[in-house]
């Protein structure tokens, strides 16, 4: 199955993804059994030292039968309109990517894994109050640097890992480029 910009072994299954008073409840399923492997602990150090800024906090996360339930705040945002393309994309570029490349760095004191979204398509981002988050948080993973992870369909065109330059300067924007 083709997801995200790679390969998976397993497939992945929505059974609940719904607002609930405050929180957003998503609920999913792996097939085979037992074979998601989400870690909530990761995603919280990612959120606390990068991803507040543009990620949903997650409240609460447990393992389930054959899956996973997730319990997040709530964005009450809207899906980026194609005048705000450029923008996004500028923002997922200068801020959101270089924010993987850092805290992979920063946990591995190199760039042999990194940690991503692995579907970075509009899709997958709301707008709210002017301000870009990354949505489905269970696309959260860690992958070796050669997986090509960073799919972003923009004009029919897709930009991969392949195209970012890694640099010991993590973050830098003179030292990513796209091809």
């Amino acid at each position: 199955m083709r997801f995200g910009g790679f390969n998976l072994d397993r497939k992945l299954r929505k059974i609940t993804n719904k607002r609930v008073g405050d929180y957003w409840i998503k609920e999913i399923k792996s097939i085979p059994p037992h074979q998601f492997t989400w870690n909530a602990k990761e995603y919280n150090r990612f959120y606390n030292q990068f991803g507040y800024e543009f990620l949903p906090k997650l409240l609460d996360f447990s393992f389930r039968d054959n899956g996973a339930r997730f319990k997040m705040e709530y964005i009450n945002g809207s899906s980026p309109t194609p005048s705000q393309f450029n923008s996004a994309l500028a923002y997922v570029s200068y801020k959101i990517i270089p924010s993987f490349y850092e805290y992979s760095f920063l946990k591995n004191n190199n760039l042999d894994k990194i940690y991503f979204h692995t579907d970075l398509n509009l899709e997958n981002f709301l707008i709210l109050d002017n301000k870009l988050y990354v949505v489905d948080i269970d696309l959260f993973a860690w992958k070796d640097k050669d997986t090509k992870c960073i799919n972003i369909p923009i004009n029919n065109q897709i930009i991969t890992d392949k195209y970012l330059t890694e640099c010991n300067n993590v973050g830098s924007r003179r030292n990513r480029r796209i091809k």
